[in-house]
């Protein structure tokens, strides 16, 4: 039923949020085959057991609200759901950065399937973009101001796009283990998010630059 979905859910939350941030002894961790997820062994951070039954009590309130669409308080089961996503992506969002902090990149692949399981595929990979190295912002600020009175275009195709591609594509190999198939986009993502904050400079420069004969 809807209420013991839902409470089930909200059970599971609070267990979660319990949970700590340390790794998971192998001896002691669970696998769940049917879902993917490999045991623990794998370095995951203790808070990944009590946040799959949280995916796993989600999942069934969530289908338990679109069954019921067509009865009376709709919009309230609807917004239940929704609130509980949002307060466990909120709940998340700390201890992912820390585990990424760490270099927990053998855990990736299981804590991928669990946001996956979530519908917060986004946050993880916006969580792992914005921690990755910004190699293209040490190599746009080697650049110094002595060097402005040489032509911006060569330097900026062969010792900043060039390897700024090159970054990309060595980024989609390295998370192609837990990213699938959206390697790609993750790799995008991280060479956004590494490009941004130049974004004043590069304007600066194209200006300058565009005042030349």
């Amino acid at each position: 039923s809807w209420r013991a979905a839902a409470n089930g859910a909200a059970d599971a939350l609070r267990a979660f949020l319990a949970a700590g941030d340390a790794a998971v002894p192998a001896d002691d961790a669970p696998s769940d085959a049917s879902s993917g997820i490999g045991a623990a062994s794998d370095g995951a951070p203790a808070w990944a057991p009590p946040a799959e039954a949280v995916a796993e009590r989600l999942s069934a309130m969530a289908a338990s609200e679109k069954v019921l669409r067509r009865l009376p308080d709709a919009d309230e089961r609807r917004n239940a759901v929704a609130t509980l996503r949002e307060d466990l992506e909120a709940a998340l969002a700390p201890k992912l950065a820390a585990a990424l902090d760490r270099g927990a990149d053998a855990a990736l692949p299981r804590l991928a399937v669990l946001y996956k399981k979530l519908g917060l595929g986004d946050a993880l990979r916006r969580a792992y973009a914005a921690r990755r190295p910004g190699d293209a912002r040490k190599r746009w600020y080697a650049r110094g101001p002595d060097r402005d009175d040489e032509p911006l275009a060569p330097w900026l195709e062969a010792e900043f796009l060039a390897p700024l591609l090159e970054d990309v594509k060595a980024e989609a190999e390295t998370c192609a283990a837990w990213a699938g198939d959206d390697a790609a986009a993750v790799a995008a993502l991280v060479a956004r998010d590494a490009v941004a904050p130049i974004a004043p400079s590069f304007a600066d420069k194209l200006q300058t630059a565009s005042r030349k004969p």
